[in-house]
């Protein structure tokens, strides 16, 4: 959006168009800051309070979300879950299908009675009578995780749904034509789907599409934007994406190098709970490529991918107690990173832990082959 389009969204928010107030919102929310939150929230509620129902359905599934990070603290309201209610109930009675959808999602979360989840299930068939893509979605994903699945009603469903651009929608379609799922498969359509999915906003799709540009699956091969729509997603939170679109920088082999965006694309992966980003970032801490050489740092990434499970963590960790860079010279402790580095048949893991046997006797080797035990306990 241009600067003089942001200006007159902004003019016509502010003299009262509900229609603007909820574009501002959805601008601010999608900030990802609490800041942009609570404005978001307040713009939502501005449209509600003149009777807009897109506007109460905004502001009702807004406050429903305020366990969301950039909503936590934000929502000033004494029972928010039951005014979100109210305002989903006062638009469903015109009707109007995304207010219906949203009470009825509302009626069917935990601790709700065996009557309101009866209920739930009327306004839902409401909703789908109304033509709302995502109760049509709805009765897609029911047929598709059926058993046995019935992928002809889920795509009859789903495709309806995508017919109104419904993202999730398009997505499912893109991974059906992907998988073979009630049709033969298409890498081709696949793509075409995922690209329309993410255009409509949606993250995994924008990710799936990333993931089709950069190796040319049922599409030409486009690294260069392959990175934009990994950017994309990973800018919505998007793990998964955060870290493919640091390697791709990191490696500079499809893309110009650029360490920094790397780094902080790793730092953004790895927080997200992605342990190959805590890996990775390890081992740049210890090559001190794009920030400096630090093994204490490096073994405090490795150490947090192994409580994950990673077995290159592990392995990593293992090489630093066996000299003693950044943690204690322990080779008790190495073994027993390595035999849980194992798990993984990398011939490399293997032949380290043969080279450490050599040199250890039966009750070193013993005494690390318990505490491997305890940890595999640990994690499973």
């Amino acid at each position: 959006m241009s600067e003089d389009d942001a200006r007159d969204l902004k003019a016509r928010a502010l003299a009262g168009d509900p229609s603007a107030q909820i574009a501002m919102g959805m601008s601010a929310i999608r900030t990802w800051t609490p800041e942009g939150g609570a404005e978001g929230l307040a713009w939502f509620r501005k449209g509600a309070e003149q009777g807009h129902a897109p506007a109460a359905v905004h502001l009702g599934v807004f406050l429903t979300r305020r366990g969301n990070a950039c909503l936590r603290g934000r929502v000033k309201s004494d029972d928010p879950v039951a005014e979100a209610e109210a305002l989903f109930r006062e638009a469903a009675r015109y009707d109007y299908g995304p207010a219906q959808y949203s009470l009825a999602r509302l009626l069917t979360r935990p601790g709700r009675s065996e009557n309101e989840k009866s209920e739930a299930e009327e306004w839902f068939a409401r909703a789908v009578e109304r033509e709302e893509p995502r109760a049509q979605r709805r009765l897609g994903l029911q047929a598709a995780r059926a058993t046995p699945p019935d992928y002809q009603t889920a795509h009859l469903w789903m495709g309806k749904a995508a017919e109104q651009d419904d993202p999730v929608a398009l997505r499912w379609l893109g991974i059906a034509f992907d998988e073979g799922l009630g049709v033969e498969k298409d890498a081709a359509e696949a793509a075409r789907l995922y690209l329309k999915a993410a255009e409509e906003g949606d993250r995994e799709g924008a990710f799936r599409i990333g993931l089709a540009l950069q190796f040319g699956t049922g599409i030409e091969r486009d690294p260069v934007e392959a990175l934009e729509w990994y950017e994309a997603a990973a800018d919505a939170g998007h793990a998964r994406a955060s870290f493919n679109l640091a390697a791709m920088l990191s490696e500079g082999a499809l893309v110009p190098r650029d360490i920094a965006r790397a780094i902080e694309a790793y730092k953004r992966a790895a927080e997200a709970g992605e342990t190959r980003a805590l890996v990775n970032l390890g081992n740049l801490h210890v090559r001190g490529d794009g920030v400096p050489r630090d093994d204490a740092e490096a073994a405090r990434c490795f150490a947090q991918a192994v409580e994950s499970g990673d077995a290159r963590a592990a392995y990593h960790l293992a090489l630093l107690h066996i000299h003693g860079r950044g943690v204690a010279k322990d080779l008790v402790e190495a073994r027993s990173l390595l035999l849980f580095a194992c798990r993984d048949p990398h011939p490399t893991f293997r032949d380290v832990l043969d080279d450490l046997d050599r040199v250890l006797d039966d009750a070193t080797k013993n005494e690390a082959a318990a505490r491997a035990r305890d940890r595999w306990g640990a994690l499973h």
